[in-house]
C-alpha cells in the first residue's frame, strides 16, 4: 500500500502543478480516489497530503502546492539551470530571443542540457551576426519563442536560476514569461557576474570568457547561448565550492548574489515592432509627448521606417533620442511628400526641440578696443557680427591665434548675453578683416534680401570666390523653389570642376568685396559655408537651409 500512496501524490503534485491552482478535497477524491468520496473525503485528503511538505492546505478543504524553501536549503542540495540567452541586440519588446541554452547542475555535475534556436520574426543586426555568427538563414524554420518557453519553464522547474549578467537573462526571461503566460517567474536567481567579483578579486577582468580562462576552461563557442552557459555551470560549481570552503552553506547566506526577477525590469518601450512595420515607407517626423500630452520634441526623417528601424534595434548609445525615447509617454507620425516638408514642419512646433537645425556660431564685436565674444544665437542686438561658423572649437582656436582668451565673470559680463568664451583680439581691424573672408571667400551659400527693387530674397552659389550660380524667389514656400535650389547647389558644388566660362568675375569681385565689408551689416543676410571636400547631399543641405530661413518669412 506504500508504494501505490507514493505514487499517487505524485500524481497528484503534478496535476496541481499544471493546472497551477487549488484542488478541493472533493475534487482529488474525484479524480484520485473515488472510492472515498463523501462526508469523510477531506479528511482522508488532509491525512494524506499534510505530512508532505510538498503540499498547503492554502484555504479549508483546498489544497496546493507548497512555495519551496529555498533559502534554508544547502547549496550543494540545490538543483541551478544555468542559462543564457543570445538576442536581437537589446532589451524585449523591440528585441527578441534568438537561442537559449542551458543546463542543469545537480549535486555538483551537470546533468541535462536544453538548446534551441528561437525565430525572432525580425531582421537579426548585423553587429549581432558578426557577434554570434548567427544569421537570419540560420533561423528560417526555428520555433517562436511562445512555441519554446513552456518546455523550457518545465526544464528549469524547481531550480535555483543562474546566469553571468544574470539581471539581463533572468529579466528578460521573466519579461517573456509575464507577456505569454500572464504570470510571475517562480525562481529566484544567482548572478555569477556579481559572484566573481567578490570570489576571484585578483581576476583581470570578470568578463565569462575571462573567467574561463581564469579557471582553465575553454568556451568551444563563445556568444553561442549553449556554450556560455555551459562555461557558467563549471565556473558556479566553482563557486559553490569556494563558499563552501568559507563556511557559506545555504542560499539565504548569499542573498547579496541574488537577482529577483521583476517581470516589469525593462524600462517601456515606446514603438513596438509591429508599429515600426507600420510607419510609412517615406518622409516625416515624430512628435513626441511628454505625461502631460505636450509636445517636448520633434525629429525628421527621410525614410520614417527605415531610419527608424535602424534607430530603434540600434542600442542607441550616446543618442540624443535615446533620453527622449525614455521620457516620452506618447507620440504622432506625420507623413509628408518630401523631407524639406517634414523639416519645416517639425521645426514650426512652438517651443518644441527638433533636431532638423544646424549649428551656428558668430564673433561678436563688444568694443573697438579688441574685445569679442563667441555667441550661438541668431544675431539680434544691433552690434556687428561675424560669420556664421559650423565649428566652435575650429573657431575658438582661429580667435586664440589672433589674441588670447580672457575669463568670462558675471561681473564682467551678463550671463543673459550668453557668451560662451571672449577673446582680445590683437591689430583688431587687420585680424577681424582676415576673420570674414577667410570664413566665406572660398566656397558658400549666401541668402539676401532682394537687392533689386522687387521685394524677395536672392540666393547666391558662391565657389572659389565665384558666383556659380544665383536665384531668386519671392518667398521660401515658393513652387518649385527646392527643386531649384537642390539643382543649383549640385551643380555648384558637386560637381568636381568649376564651370568659368560662363561667370562675370568682375561682378563676383564686387560681390565679395561688399560681402566681406557690408554684408555682416545686413541684419537678415545668411551666410552658409559649403564643405567641398565633405558635401552633404543636395536635399540634406536645402532642407537645413530652409530651417535656418523661416524667420525671412
Amino acid at each position: 500500500m506504500q508504494a501505490p500512496g507514493l505514487s499517487k501524490l505524485d500524481e497528484i503534485w503534478e496535476v496541481i502543478r499544471h493546472h497551477g491552482r487549488d484542488f478541493s478535497a472533493d475534487e482529488l477524491c474525484n479524480f484520485f480516489f473515488p472510492e472515498k468520496v463523501g462526508d469523510g473525503s477531506e479528511r482522508y485528503i488532509r491525512r494524506l497530503l499534510s505530512d508532505d511538505i510538498r503540499f498547503i492546505e492554502s484555504r479549508p478543504g483546498h489544497w496546493f502546492l507548497a512555495p519551496q524553501d529555498f533559502d534554508n536549503t544547502p547549496l550543494n542540495q540545490l538543483r541551478y539551470c544555468v542559462f543564457d540567452f543570445e538576442t536581437t541586440g537589446g532589451t524585449p519588446p523591440v528585441h527578441r530571443a534568438i537561442e537559449l541554452g542551458a543546463v542543469l547542475v545537480e549535486n555538483g555535475e551537470i546533468t541535462e542540457s536544453f538548446k534551441t534556436l528561437i525565430q525572432p520574426n525580425r531582421q537579426i543586426p548585423e553587429f549581432v551576426v558578426r557577434l554570434t555568427g548567427i544569421r537570419d538563414s540560420d533561423l528560417r524554420h526555428a520555433p517562436s519563442i511562445e512555441s519554446v518557453l513552456g518546455d523550457f519553464l518545465k526544464f528549469c522547474e524547481g531550480t535555483v536560476l543562474v546566469a553571468h549578467n544574470a539581471l539581463f537573462d533572468i529579466n528578460f526571461l521573466a519579461y517573456e514569461v509575464q507577456r505569454i503566460f500572464g504570470q510571475a517567474l517562480p525562481n529566484p536567481g544567482i548572478c555569477t557576474l556579481k559572484m566573481s567579483r567578490e570570489l576571484v578579486p585578483e581576476s583581470k577582468a570578470h568578463k565569462l570568457d575571462v573567467l574561463a580562462e581564469h579557471f582553465g576552461y575553454e568556451i568551444a563557442d563563445r556568444h553561442r547561448a549553449w556554450d556560455d552557459a555551459l562555461a557558467t555551470a563549471k565556473i558556479l560549481i566553482r563557486f559553490v565550492s569556494l563558499l563552501s570552503d568559507a563556511g557559506i552553506t545555504h542560499l539565504g547566506d548569499i542573498r547579496k548574489f541574488m537577482i529577483k526577477p521583476r517581470a516589469d525590469y525593462f524600462p517601456k518601450v515606446l514603438m513596438t515592432p509591429d508599429q515600426i512595420e507600420d510607419l510609412p515607407d517615406g518622409p516625416g517626423y515624430i512628435a513626441f509627448y511628454d505625461r502631460h500630452k505636450r509636445p517636448f520634441y520633434c525629429q525628421a526623417f527621410k525614410n520614417l521606417r527605415q531610419e527608424v528601424s535602424s534607430l530603434v534595434y540600434s542600442d542607441m548609445r550616446g543618442s540624443r533620442l535615446k533620453l527622449v525615447w525614455r521620457k516620452a509617454e506618447s507620440f504622432t507620425v506625420h507623413e509628408f511628400s518630401t523631407y524639406f516638408d517634414a523639416v519645416l514642419a517639425a521645426a514650426s512646433h512652438k517651443g518644441v526641440k527638433s533636431s532638423s537645425g544646424i549649428h551656428q556660431y558668430f564673433v561678436r564685436v563688444i568694443d573697438d578696443k579688441g574685445l569679442v565674444a563667441v555667441v550661438n544665437r541668431q544675431p539680434k542686438a544691433p552690434a556687428l557680427y561675424y560669420g556664421p561658423f559650423f565649428n566652435e572649437l575650429d573657431l575658438k582656436q582661429k580667435l586664440a591665434g589672433m589674441g588670447e582668451e580672457i575669463l568670462v565673470t558675471r561681473e564682467q559680463f551678463s550671463p543673459r548675453l550668453n557668451y560662451r568664451s571672449v577673446f582680445l583680439i590683437r591689430d583688431f581691424e587687420e585680424s577681424l578683416n582676415q576673420l570674414g573672408p577667410s570664413s566665406h571667400e572660398t566656397d558658400l551659400m549666401v541668402v539676401v534680401p532682394s537687392m533689386g527693387s522687387n521685394q524677395g530674397i536672392e540666393f547666391y552659389f558662391i565657389r572659389t570666390g565665384l558666383i556659380q550660380a544665383k536665384h531668386s524667389a519671392q518667398a521660401i514656400y515658393d513652387e518649385d523653389l527646392t527643386q531649384n535650389l537642390e539643382s543649383l547647389y549640385e551643380k555648384a558644388f558637386l560637381s568636381p570642376i568649376v564651370e568659368k566660362k560662363h561667370i562675370d568675375e568682375a561682378q563676383s569681385a564686387a560681390f565679395m568685396e561688399w560681402l566681406q565689408h557690408d554684408a555682416r551689416k545686413e541684419s537678415q543676410c545668411r551666410l552658409f559655408p559649403v564643405d567641398t571636400k565633405k558635401p552633404k547631399s543636395a536635399p540634406h543641405f536645402v532642407a537645413d537651409l530652409m530651417l535656418r530661413l523661416m524667420d525671412l518669412m
